[in-house]
Parts: structure tokens; C-alpha cells; sequence
């Protein structure tokens, strides 16, 4: 079973976790601990995390949703891809095209 982790753990991070099918909730993170730990609560086993950084090292998270306000989809995005996770990442996935050039050249190396 593949494991999940959410960064951004609003509305739209509540409704991806939601719709998980085939596939665990490992980590939730968000800059509000509190809001983590909600959203973690609701899956056994689930880690509440404020350091989406650290999630990226957990060998045991495969797919990464990115639900963060706009500023940071890209950045969290590239880090995704180089670390070898699949990513899922809210439309639109950066403020600009040429901010999503780099996960976008990532993914093709």
C-alpha cells in the first residue's frame, strides 16, 4: 500500500484525504501544528508534522499532495520530484508558468 503525505491541511488537503483509496495517510503537515494533528486524528497512525522538509526524507511516504496556498505549490513541487515521490499539486500548480519550470525539468531527468 502506498503511503501518502499532505502538505496543507485546509479544506482542499481534508478533501484529498478523504478521497484516499488503495493508498495510507502517513504524514499531514501544515505551518498549524493544530491543523495537522486534526487532520492526522482522523486516520490511525497518521504524524501530524509542521516541517513538510522532514517529510520528504520518510522512506515510507511515496505520494506527496500539495495543498498549500500559491507561493509555495512550486517550491514544495520541485522538492517532491527530487526526492522520488509522486506528486499531486493543486491547479494551478505555481503563480506563473515559469515558476513550475523547474519541478517540470526535474521530473524529465
Amino acid at each position: 500500500m502506498l503511503g501518502v503525505g499532505i502538505v496543507g491541511c485546509g479544506l482542499i488537503g481534508r478533501k484529498r484525504a478523504s478521497a484516499l483509496r488503495g493508498a495510507r495517510l502517513i504524514a499531514c503537515v501544515d505551518i498549524s501544528l493544530e491543523r495537522a494533528g486534526d487532520l492526522a486524528r482522523t486516520v490511525p497512525g497518521a504524524e501530524a508534522l509542521t516541517d513538510w522538509q522532514a517529510m520528504l526524507e520518510r522512506p515510507d511516504v511515496d505520494i506527496v499532495v500539495v495543498a498549500t496556498t500559491h507561493d509555495a505549490l512550486a517550491e514544495i513541487t520541485l522538492a517532491a520530484v527530487n526526492h522520488g515521490k509522486h506528486v499531486l499539486v493543486e491547479k494551478p500548480a505555481a503563480r506563473t508558468a515559469a515558476e513550475l519550470d523547474p519541478a517540470i525539468r526535474a521530473l524529465h531527468r
